[in-house]
């Protein structure tokens, strides 16, 4: 996973079923508010305004959460050599 780039890692993502989003979602360590944007995003399919009202901040900063999210995320499954399969 290390060789992969983040928009790569952004776009596996995308693809992944859910059942293998939800366990990694929950299962790698993030903490508490990267694994709930990350869910409402990939999980439960929410765009950034229903995102934004639902953790009751704003669209900017879903964007940024989301962001520092997936980066959190790709260190863990890197550091945890969990292998990604799309």
């Amino acid at each position: 996973m290390n060789s992969l780039s983040q928009s790569e890692f952004n776009d596996i993502l995308k693809r992944l079923s859910k059942v293998y989003l939800k366990a990694i979602i929950t299962g790698v360590g993030l903490k508490y508010k990267y694994e709930r944007v990350l869910w409402l995003i990939y999980v439960e399919e929410l765009n950034y305004n229903e995102v934004a009202d639902e953790l009751n901040i704003t669209k900017e900063s879903v964007g940024n959460l989301v962001s520092k999210a997936r980066k959190q995320l790709k260190y863990l499954i890197d550091k945890q050599s969990i292998c990604l399969l799309y």
